[in-house]
Order: C-alpha cells, then sequence, then structure tokens
C-alpha cells in the first residue's frame, strides 16, 4: 500500500499520540498539535481509516453529557507499516551520501526550540527505509540533546568514548550516557515513544554490517569535534 508523505505524516503523529496518552485520538485534538482544521483532520482520519489504518470507536461527551464523540485508534496495520524491516546498505558510496545528507540535516537546525527539533526528527525517523539511517538519525537526536546541555558535558563525552574499542559499544554508550546527563540536568524523562526508538536503534546496531557501524562511528566523531 503506498501512502502520500502527508498521509504518512499524519499516521506517524496519530501513532505518537496514542502511544503517548494510551488513549483513541480525536481528529479536533490532532488538529490543534499540527495546526490545521479540525475538518482537514477529520477528512485525512476517515481516509485512513478506509485504508484500514484506523479504527473508528466512540466516547461519551464530558462536554455535552449524552451526546458521543468519534475516536480514532491505530489499527495492527499501521503499527507494523511503520515497524516494517529496513534494509541494509553495503556500498561505501551510498553511505558516505546518506553520512553528508545527515550531517547536513543536523547542521541546519540547532534552534533554540528543542521540542521543535526533536518533533522533526522523530517525524523523520517514521519514514525512514533502511537500518543505518534510523540509527544516524538517533544519533542525530541526541547530538541535540547534547548540544542544549552545554559544550563541557560533550567534552567529557568525547573522551569517555575514546575508550571504547568495538562501534556498536561507542554508540550505545554515547546515547545512553546523554539519556542519564538529560533526565540528570533537564529533568525531562523519556517516554514511551523514545524508549521505544532507542530499543529500535540497539537491536538494528546488532543487525549493521562493520561497514554501517564505521559510518555511523565516523559521523559521530565528526559531528562532536
Amino acid at each position: 500500500m503506498k501512502l502520500t508523505e502527508r498521509r504518512k505524516e499524519f499516521l506517524s503523529q496519530i501513532i505518537a499520540l496514542y502511544k503517548k496518552t494510551g488513549l483513541p485520538v480525536h481528529y479536533v485534538t490532532l488538529a490543534e498539535i499540527i495546526g490545521v482544521s479540525k475538518w482537514t483532520a477529520y477528512d485525512m482520519f476517515k481516509e485512513l481509516e478506509k485504508n484500514g489504518l484506523l479504527k473508528r470507536g466512540y466516547e461519551v461527551n464530558s462536554k455535552e453529557p449524552g451526546r458521543s464523540v468519534i475516536v480514532f485508534t491505530p489499527t495492527r496495520r499501521a503499527q507494523e507499516l511503520f515497524a516494517q524491516t529496513r534494509k541494509r546498505i553495503n556500498n561505501q558510496d551510498e553511505l558516505r551520501v546518506l553520512k553528508e545528507k545527515v550531517a547536513q540535516f543536523v547542521y541546519g537546525l540547532r534552534p533554540a526550540d528543542l521540542k521543535d527539533t526533536v518533533g522533526r526528527i522523530i517525524q523523520i525517523l517514521s519514514r525512514v527505509e533502511t537500518r543505518v539511517e534510523f540509527c544516524l538519525y538517533i544519533l542525530a537526536l541526541f547530538l541535540v540533546y547534547l548540544d542544549s546541555i552545554g559544550q563541557a558535558r560533550k567534552e567529557m563525552i568525547r573522551h569517555l568514548l575514546k575508550v571504547s574499542i568495538r562501534p556498536e559499544i561507542e554508540l550505545t554508550m554515547f546515547v545512553g550516557t546523554v539519556i542519564g546527563i538529560v533526565i540528570h540536568t533537564v529533568g525531562d524523562e523519556m517516554g514511551p515513544q523514545m524508549t521505544e526508538l532507542v530499543g529500535l536503534f540497539v537491536q538494528y546496531l546488532e543487525e549493521l554490517s562493520f561497514d554501517e557501524l564505521q559510518m555511523l562511528t565516523a559521523f559521530l566523531t565528526e559531528r562532536l569535534g
């Protein structure tokens, strides 16, 4: 089944909200989050429902007793669409091009609005087709977090990673260390969506080729300066 990029974006937002709250999603709620009219959102929900990606339900309207509101839940088909098996890249030229693409993306971010930046990266993660690209954007996500914390901690992590002799250990050490720093300094706790993304990252690292792992560590080294 082929989905347009716009429908993929809507569906990824619905799945993210559903995983965050554990509750069916009302189209008005999503409309407010992504900044479209409630009618635009409702039409998109209906299209996704026709494609078997959303299931309709009804809840009591707390504001108007006796009336119900329409809510939607992502189907298993929708969940599987975003958990599809990602491919491997073994060509050195392709890996180099991919690394530069993500590096340019990260270089162009660095905004003051951390929440908006993290949201953009998470949206991209739902659409990537290869394991190594998924892992690249996870590293980009935590590099953005690290930049928001300060240069001193970046220097500490740079020295810490030098003791690792295996790429996969270096990469998981980086993500784990940044998570700990973020929770300690910012007070942010990892929600279910972030926990799932990190879990996939660790899983994919075990499935990558040596060349892919080497490219990831090179990307990380370059971005840490």
